[in-house]
């Protein structure tokens, strides 16, 4: 199943943002940003979302879910 789908799955069984990432083996790192709030990257076939550790748990849920 294509990443995507498995994704929108996960939504739909009512999965939150960082739990959906985690499922689908992408690695969360908190970093102490000053001008972003979040990146995603791909890097030697692993997938990451680092998030600003200073926001508060629901924008992280925003964050990770834009990403």
């Amino acid at each position: 199943m294509a990443l995507y789908d498995k994704a929108r799955e996960l939504a739909v069984n009512g999965e939150k943002p960082l739990e959906i990432a985690a499922s689908l083996g992408i690695i969360l790192l908190e970093v102490p940003f000053k001008a972003i709030k979040g990146i995603a990257l791909s890097l030697r076939g692993k997938k990451f979302i680092m998030i600003d550790s200073g926001l508060t748990e629901i924008e992280k849920q925003l964050v990770c879910g834009h990403e």
